[in-house]
């Protein structure tokens, strides 16, 4: 049991308030109140840890001091940091509180000797009483001053606090503006920094950020000193900036932050354009990909947008546009980078020290994101459309459906197919539809089946173009009523002036103008029917010309004189008409005339 007992004094912090306890109680060494609790509850209590105690460790300490639990729990940094709204993090971790050790203001350590707790706060640098910077460490040994020395009045070394140190008072405006503001949180009044910070946490939250990459993002010699404070050297920024440096680069680099974002959005801009200048690559990558894009959804996200802003008002463009990167874009609409590329959206190519950057503009990217939240997958459209996978892929790589793309569900890939743009060419295809008169007619989906999903795309093509005659009603496409030579005559014109204008044919769409298997088209390359030095998957379109010139397959024949392959076969079986190659003459697996077989069909 104790035998004195005291009361806390304004702003002091737990640890304060336990040591001026033992030493009221007389106790030579202040940390005896520590083992006089190990003894009472059988663990050690640290004094570092005082600030950051538990619930059951304060009940067990307000047992030992014989005071009020809640009075003691508004002496700790949690209390504080519910108080005012300052963020408060992890006890070893966090960037607004000091854990092990404090800064100091001499001049109200001679008025009374103990620990105000707000000069554990990374953010407060200067004391607004008597107008001074704060003290962390000794000026006789260097050693970081601790709660314990505010008490004492004096260093471990000796050095007495209040007479041993210098002190510097401020005039810089930058320090004063930010330390206003803290003051001002401190106090419980409302703050204004600018549109988007009006709430403590953000503050200084923001303030951590940019205080952490400004030096990595500028040369030293390109940070403004304060009067009377400088940097001193490499500024170590991995972790809280009191702990790892001297206070001084805390003063300038806090307060640097700040009037940036007091002077919103200018100071920033201007701080970008610096950025640019120092072009220290390595950071400002690491700047653009990482931290930047994790403010995403996040208190600091004006921070990204504000950056893309910058980029796209360098390009002289005065829009005020609301704009997205190209990562959040793929995200929205759940698209790879190439698909992406596919889609009717045009990015604005700007660039941040020479790194390219493509942003999208909001408005159109929510356009878009609509239309594809009313999309179908492939599979749905072969049930509505009637067709099959193979022939609804040919018309979606061939353009025929408007805004199509691919989605990414981890490393699968999925056709995403607004159901707007189905139903306007449904809706086409219903207005073109005319009665075909044939007895020679036949389904859209079995002419595909039978000579091949090449023609699918071309088929409907010119069916929209009112270049064949065909019969639609309703939705099934497969049902497309055709007449069957017109089709195949068409579509073979078709596919030979896609191929001349390129210049080349895909051995596919050869296998559809012969009418024969592909390791027919690969023999008569490899035994030079299509000339010399010919590729069996690309055919040059002088090749072709070349094979057309001399020969003539049995499906051409047919469809030249109109007759039925089967009676070509039969008439060739009689001797009526002779190959040139075949399986009779050990040459390959198919009929092959010769382009005079013609002349005798005229004779």
């Amino acid at each position: 049991m104790l035998l004195f007992r005291t009361t806390p004094l304004e702003e002091e912090s737990l640890s304060s308030f336990v040591l001026r306890v033992a030493d009221k109680n007389l106790m030579d060494q202040m940390t005896w109140i520590f083992l006089l609790f190990k003894q009472q509850f059988n663990y050690k209590l640290r004094e570092q840890d005082i600030n950051w105690l538990s619930e059951i460790d304060l009940h067990n300490l307000s047992k030992l001091l014989n005071v009020n639990v809640n009075d003691l729990e508004k002496l700790t940094f949690l209390y504080l940091s519910l108080r005012t709204g300052i963020p408060i993090g992890s006890e070893h971790k966090s960037p607004w509180f000091l854990h092990d050790s404090t800064k100091i203001c001499p001049l109200c350590i001679y008025e009374q000797p103990y620990h105000r707790i707000w000069w554990s706060l990374t953010h407060a640098t200067t004391c607004p009483k008597h107008k001074i910077y704060l003290i962390s460490h000794c000026p006789n040994c260097n050693r970081d001053f601790r709660p314990r020395e505010t008490v004492t009045c004096k260093c471990k070394c000796g050095n007495i606090l209040t007479s041993g140190v210098h002190v510097i008072y401020v005039t810089d405006r930058k320090v004063l503006n930010h330390q206003s503001i803290i003051q001002s949180v401190l106090l419980q009044k409302e703050i204004y920094v600018n549109i988007w910070i009006t709430k403590s946490e953000n503050f200084f939250k923001a303030v951590e950020f940019l205080a952490s990459w400004i030096p990595q993002l500028l040369k030293l010699d390109n940070i403004v000193a304060m009067e009377n404070v400088f940097l001193n050297g490499k500024v170590n920024t991995r972790h809280r900036l009191i702990r790892n440096k001297n206070w001084s680069d805390s003063v300038i680099l806090y307060s640097e932050a700040c009037h940036m974002l007091l002077d919103w959005p200018n100071g920033y801009h201007t701080f970008l354009n610096k950025v640019e200048l120092n072009n220290i690559q390595s950071s400002i990558t690491t700047f653009i990909n990482s931290s930047l894009r994790k403010l995403i959804k996040t208190d600091l996200e004006p921070l990204f947008r504000e950056f893309l802003n910058y980029v796209y008002l360098q390009q002289n463009v005065s829009q005020n546009v609301s704009l997205l990167s190209e990562m959040e874009t793929r995200r929205i609409l759940k698209l790879s980078t190439k698909a992406l590329s596919k889609t009717t959206l045009q990015p604005f190519k700007g660039s941040f020290s020479g790194i390219p950057l493509n942003l999208y503009r909001e408005d159109h990217v929510k356009i878009l994101s609509e239309m594809y939240g009313e999309c179908i997958d492939q599979q749905t459209l072969c049930l509505f459309l009637g067709l099959g996978k193979k022939v609804i892929n040919s018309l979606i790589v061939n353009g025929l459906f408007k805004n199509v793309t691919k989605k990414m569900n981890g490393t699968i890939s999925s056709w995403m197919i607004p159901r707007k743009t189905v139903e306007e060419l449904v809706q086409s295809l219903n207005k073109k539809s005319m009665p075909v008169e044939s007895n020679e007619t036949i389904h859209f989906a079995h002419l595909c089946h039978k000579y091949g999903n090449i023609i699918a795309s071309h088929l409907i093509k010119m069916c929209l173009a009112g270049e064949i005659k065909f019969y639609f009603s309703g939705t099934n496409i497969g049902d497309l009523v055709l007449h069957k030579k017109e089709a195949i005559k068409s579509c073979m014109q078709s596919i030979i002036c896609s191929a001349k204008n390129r210049d080349f044919f895909d051995v596919e769409e050869l296998m559809f103008i012969l009418g024969v298997k592909k390791t027919d088209i690969v023999y008569w390359i490899k035994t030079g029917r299509f000339g010399p030095n010919v590729n069996t998957t690309v055919v040059p379109y002088a090749a072709y010309d070349f094979f057309s010139e001399r020969y003539i397959t049995t499906f051409q024949l047919s469809i030249s004189v109109s007759q039925l392959a089967k009676r070509i076969l039969k008439w060739h079986q009689k001797g009526k008409i002779e190959s040139i190659a075949g399986p009779h003459l050990n040459d390959g697996q198919r009929l092959l005339f010769s382009i005079a077989v013609l002349n005798s069909f005229e004779n």
